[in-house]
């Protein structure tokens, strides 16, 4: 089977295309498998106004 010029490059270009798509997953993979940094967690104490709970009035028509 003969392939023609155009067949040739969209071969090529498919297989370029395939090749950066395969290195992109391959980084985002690599990444991912990677432990990530952990935060101090900075406890503080709750002030008292963000323990009230003001209620909902619903007004009946």
């Amino acid at each position: 089977m003969v392939l023609t010029e155009t067949a040739k490059r969209w071969l090529i270009w498919s297989g370029v295309v395939t090749l950066i798509l395969a290195l992109r997953i391959g980084c985002v993979l690599h990444e991912r498998s990677r432990p990530s940094p952990s935060k101090q967690v900075v406890q503080r104490p709750v002030e008292r106004d963000y323990l009230v709970v003001v209620p909902k009035f619903h007004i009946n028509v």
